[in-house]
């Protein structure tokens, strides 16, 4: 009984024993594994906490590098962009170098196309003038010829029959008388007055022999440059047929800087000539079909000046041009482009027409008729 109750007991004391040493257990493992819950969260958060810090400074190193890389790149492009506008200016410069002498060479080329159609054109046009200048040359002298000799002729005529005329009518109306004393003197002054005209139309032909050949038959026109030769000449020379053609003179064109020569006999032609000439130098525009449309601006022009001063001249000298024909106001007023020995037969005719009228006057004649003879 007493063993029995000392066993007891013991299993007790043995069952607490193991049953406190379970629970001791199992709360030291519990918290043992809440010390390694709480570890691991810690170093959890301390590794987030790094991996946080670490990727954090990885991008601000990746910023950095990229910002580095970005402007590394910048540079290198702008300093690629600059040395290839430098290039691409470097070509252009070379492409327009090369673009000027090949419109230098162009030029140079046309040029000496131009010079060497010019030269052809100026010995065919030489040539042609010779001939027609020995032509011309023939028929002046054979013209002069004829003209001294009627011209002596007949001045000498009329000026015997009207000297005789004049000197016999006042005589016979106011010494009718006395007028067989008289008829030697009138031999006397006819046979002066022949000698006197005789005199006259010797010195006359004298100076048509060797003056007429020096009589101003040409007019130099200035031209801008030389250039201009060429214009006027045309291709295959068809202005300066056009100009020859229309204007009745001849256009000479030689190696005179800056000059082209309009020759002619006929001083109306080389106005007109001059006229058209300077038109077209002076508007640019230089082909057959202008030509002839500056070339008619320039005959309106003349003719209108010529009936003006066929007007003004027979107003001066105070001549009714109500009774006279276009015919004869245009005669008077084309004599304002005719020299004759350096001196403007308009001027000259006038002075004349003066003089007419006061011998007239003088001797009773009819002054109006002997202002339209003068």
């Amino acid at each position: 009984m007493t063993e029995g109750n000392l066993l007891i007991p013991s299993l007790v004391s043995l069952i607490v024993g193991v049953l406190v040493g379970y629970i001791f257990r199992y709360l030291y493992a519990r918290l043992k594994l809440q010390s390694a819950e709480i570890l691991a969260n810690k170093i959890k958060e301390e590794s987030e906490k790094k991996a946080a810090s670490i990727l954090n400074d990885a991008e601000e190193k990746v910023k950095v590098k990229m910002t580095e890389l970005k402007e590394s790149i910048n540079k290198e492009r702008a300093e690629f962009e600059k040395e290839l506008k430098e290039k691409k200016n470097e070509l252009n410069s070379i492409e327009k170098r090369l673009s000027s002498r090949e419109e230098n060479l162009d030029r140079l080329l046309k040029s000496l196309e131009e010079k060497e159609r010019v030269i052809f054109e100026r010995e065919r046009h030489i040539k042609n003038r010779e001939d027609r200048v020995n032509e011309r040359e023939s028929k002046i002298d054979k013209e002069l010829e004829r003209i001294a000799s009627l011209t002596k002729e007949e001045a000498r005529k009329k000026l015997e029959e009207k000297i005789k005329a004049d000197v016999e009518e006042k005589l016979t109306y106011y010494f009718n008388d006395k007028l067989s004393s008289y008829e030697e003197k009138i031999k006397e002054l006819e046979l002066e007055a022949d000698k006197k005209a005789r005199d006259i139309l010797v010195s006359s032909m004298q100076r048509v022999a060797s003056d007429v050949s020096k009589e101003m038959n040409i007019t130099n026109i200035t031209l801008p440059d030389d250039e201009m030769k060429g214009r006027i000449i045309g291709r295959e020379g068809r202005n300066i047929r056009t100009l020859e053609n229309l204007l009745g003179v001849d256009i000479i064109i030689d190696d005179t800087p800056e000059i082209v020569t309009v020759s002619g006999f006929d001083p109306i032609r080389r106005i007109k000539a001059q006229i058209t000439l300077e038109n077209l130098i002076k508007d640019g525009r230089i082909h057959p079909a202008r030509i002839e449309e500056v070339y008619e601006k320039a005959r309106q022009e003349v003719e209108q000046k010529i009936i003006e001063e066929g007007t003004k001249t027979l107003y001066e000298l105070g001549i009714s041009v109500n009774k006279l024909s276009n015919e004869f106001i245009r005669a008077v007023g084309s004599l304002y482009y005719r020299p004759s020995y350096g001196q403007n037969i308009l001027i000259h005719s006038k002075e004349v027409a003066k003089l007419a009228a006061i011998i007239a006057n003088e001797i009773g004649a009819d002054v109006e008729v002997a202002k339209r003879a003068g």
